[in-house]
């Protein structure tokens, strides 16, 4: 083969290396594995066309497809220039179209529309140097005129697909990519071409191997049709979203908390706490026993590699039910309720909310934090202090660190020397609670209360401490 090569005869070459391959026995005595084998020939008969009468020069390159997966860009563009030397710029086209609508890296991709672009680049620049040269007639020039505008089109339309095509590679090698379908919707400005993106995305995304969150693809899409002042399509598509397959109930949660605030900023209060309300309601003691994981026993790893395709009906109905029953539980839906109520309902109502928090024992730091002070604005001292008190009992250190520096900081402020003991009690609880590396700042606190309001004596032995 070297030899053919030497002397240029590429016809030869060509065929001795078809024969060559299609020996499955057969062994290279420079050590050349079949795969490098296989490149050579198609170097050849995509560089010499000419040469390569009698072979199914196609039908080769595309079983190099099907068996070398690692060369895809290098083997589509072999093809293309393949009927390119040989003229057929039409059949060129149609195969560089192919390659760049199947191949999944971005390597390959780029490989290719470097090849095309410089393809329509080179036929644009022969083209132009074609019609300077040109002596035609009125007839022709105008004949011409409409061929170049055509070429300059095909090109530019090539251009500003770029990014388009670019993302379809990315999702044909990850179509569950929540981010990248989103950046696909900013690619279109025609609200059609956005609607359908945004339908493709749901339908095809598996929120249970998704990358990224799947909650947010129906939040934009329905946030979409708020942009278009077309509420009735927005909150459809929140009651879809809502209706949801998700991993967990924190997705779930995300997936209302949308809903919510869409309400929120259209000063719709009243559906805002009705939809808070059915999102946060208690299901019966009866469905919880029904809702165990084993009524839905697979391993986690299966449901990571093939999503809903590891489900069958019963087991998607349970997992359904299961996520949906622990909904009631999320801390940020009961957060985003107690700040709805603390706005536009009662005191009372806001209390209500902060107590079924701590029922349900789902209460955050910034909870009791946030309890206590609505109880200080609306004077129920002694009942924040109460707060205060579950709340460092429920926390341990570091968690309890703010609780317990809002705890102390109000209690003196509120009572400066009128409870002196009782504020001792409540540093020395917190020194005794606190470990050594954060107990300073408690030490430090400690002793100004005894400066201002106590004994100086006491100040310097809690310095000494």
């Amino acid at each position: 083969v070297d030899f053919l090569k030497l002397n240029e005869r590429w016809e030869e070459a060509g065929r001795l290396l078809t024969d060559i391959l299609s020996h499955q026995g057969f062994s290279s005595q420079k050590g050349q594995s079949r795969h490098q084998l296989w490149l050579r020939l198609c170097d050849i008969i995509s560089q010499h066309p000419e040469c390569s009468r009698g072979l199914r020069v196609e039908a080769i390159l595309r079983q190099g497809l099907s068996s070398f997966k690692d060369q895809t860009g290098r083997l589509w563009t072999a093809l293309a220039s393949f009927f390119i030397r040989n003229g057929n710029y039409e059949k060129a086209r149609d195969v560089l179209e192919e390659a760049l609508g199947s191949v999944t890296s971005e390597q390959d991709f780029a490989h290719i529309w470097d090849v095309y672009a410089d393809f329509e680049d080179r036929l644009l620049a022969d083209y132009i140097s074609f019609r300077s040269n040109s002596s035609a007639s009125s007839e022709e020039k105008e004949e011409e005129e409409r061929e170049f505008a055509l070429r300059v089109e095909r090109y530019k339309y090539l251009l500003d697909r770029r990014p388009l095509l670019l993302s379809s590679v990315k999702l044909r090698r990850n179509p569950h990519n929540v981010k990248e379908w989103m950046k696909r919707v900013k690619l279109y400005s025609n609200a059609r071409a956005v609607v359908d993106t945004y339908s493709r995305a749901i339908r095809t995304v598996d929120p249970l191997i998704a990358t990224g969150k799947p909650h947010l693809l129906w939040a934009q899409f329905a946030a979409f049709y708020g942009q278009q002042n077309d509420d009735e399509n927005a909150r459809k598509i929140f009651e879809r979203g809502t209706e949801a397959v998700f991993r967990t109930s924190a997705e779930l949660a995300s997936m209302w908390a949308e809903y919510i605030e869409f309400e929120l900023k259209r000063g719709d209060f009243d559906r805002a706490r009705a939809l808070l309300a059915r999102a946060l309601r208690v299901p019966s003691p009866s469905s919880f026993g029904a809702l165990k994981e084993s009524d839905w026993a697979m391993s986690i790893a299966s449901v990571r590699q093939q999503g809903l395709a590891a489900l069958s009906s019963s087991q998607l109905q349970a997992h359904q039910r299961w996520v949906a029953a622990h909904l009631h539980r999320s801390t940020p839906l009961w957060c985003l309720r107690a700040d709805v109520e603390e706005s536009v309902g009662t005191a009372e109502q806001a209390k209500a909310v902060y107590d079924k928090i701590l029922e349900l024992k789902i209460a955050s730091p910034l909870v009791i934090i946030n309890y206590a002070d609505l109880l200080q604005r609306q004077s129920y001292f002694e009942d924040s202090f109460k707060i205060y008190e579950r709340g460092v009992s429920m926390f341990k250190f570091p968690h309890a660190m703010d609780v317990w520096i809002c705890y102390l900081t109000q209690f003196v402020e509120r009572y400066r020397d009128t409870k002196l003991e009782r504020a001792r009690d409540l540093f020395e609880q917190a020194i005794q609670a606190a470990p050594p590396s954060t107990s300073k700042i408690f030490y430090i606190m400690y002793a100004d209360l005894e400066e201002r309001y106590g004994l100086a004596r006491h100040a310097m032995n809690i310095y000494d401490r």
